[in-house]
């Protein structure tokens, strides 16, 4: 039988605080399910690191990350390093093996990616082009189609945006930006999706204000450094999501006592 209030986690200011504590801090603050999930993620990385034979780490593997860890971290100094793993609470082979895991992750983020990256990339394409834009946010809504005649009658952006500069009581706002169209607002979005370059959207309510838009030009996405690094983390959260999706959960078959310590421990925390 198991009391979760005899069971000491932590000494804080010289008071021990039990393990049936640390969930009712848990609960009450609502933090649980956050904690149960990140669990159910460790669980599910953890059993494929260690069915996958391929992403086997190396000594020089590890001996070069510990290298590029300390390097990074400003722990060069054998002392520094030794009073961090003193800080962090383990010893160096804890450290070794959270390496290692480390590594191991990393390549089988890297597996993943490489059998779906060109599917995958075509899938978000569309998603990651960006748009070299203009744009006026305007606070009312008959000056928004006061400055659209304007710039259909030849003013510039750069005109505006010198007659109303960022302290302006009018609330005129006007900028040039490059944008991931994941990233524009679906209202704007939608809009952009028809436009044409230097055609004049607008204005577009957005909120209680008024855009209006000019396209410069359409940047197609390039499969980049950048860009295979934000899909490879996409691919991973995606995969790990899908089985996530198919474990099968049930609540552990606790013993009367031990759930009636567990709640005791909730409720008085």
């Amino acid at each position: 039988m198991t009391d979760f209030d005899a069971i000491c986690f932590l000494n804080v200011d010289g008071q021990p605080i039990s393990l049936g504590q640390v969930f009712g801090y848990l609960q009450l603050f609502g933090r649980l399910q956050p904690f149960v999930q990140e669990c159910l993620r460790y669980q599910v990385i953890y059993q494929e690191i260690q069915t996958r034979e391929e992403l086997r780490v190396t000594v020089s593997d590890l001996a070069q990350a510990a290298i590029n860890f300390r390097l990074r971290s400003g722990l060069t100094d054998p002392e520094s390093f030794a009073q961090w793993l003193k800080i962090q609470g383990i010893d160096y082979p804890t450290f070794e093996n959270q390496l290692t895991i480390s590594l191991k992750l990393e390549n089988l983020k890297d597996q993943l990616f490489e059998s779906e990256k060109q599917a995958y990339f075509k899938e978000r394409q569309q998603d990651l082009e960006q748009s070299d834009l203009y744009y006026i946010v305007i606070k009312e809504e008959s000056l928004a189609y006061d400055l659209k005649d304007q710039i259909e009658a030849g003013k510039t952006f750069e005109q505006i945006a010198r007659e109303y500069p960022l302290n302006s009581e009018q609330k005129v706002l006007v900028k040039r930006d490059v944008l991931h169209r994941e990233k524009i607002r679906q209202e704007i979005k939608t809009a952009l999706d028809t436009a044409t370059p230097k055609e004049i959207i607008g204005p577009i309510a957005m909120g209680k204000r008024w855009c209006i838009f000019q396209i410069e030009q359409i940047l197609p996405a390039v499969l980049d450094e950048d860009i295979a690094q934000k899909l490879r983390e996409e691919l991973f959260e995606r995969w790990l999501e899908m089985k996530l999706q198919q474990l099968k959960i049930e609540p552990a078959d606790i013993p009367k006592d031990d759930k009636d310590a567990l709640l005791k421990a909730v409720s008085t925390s």
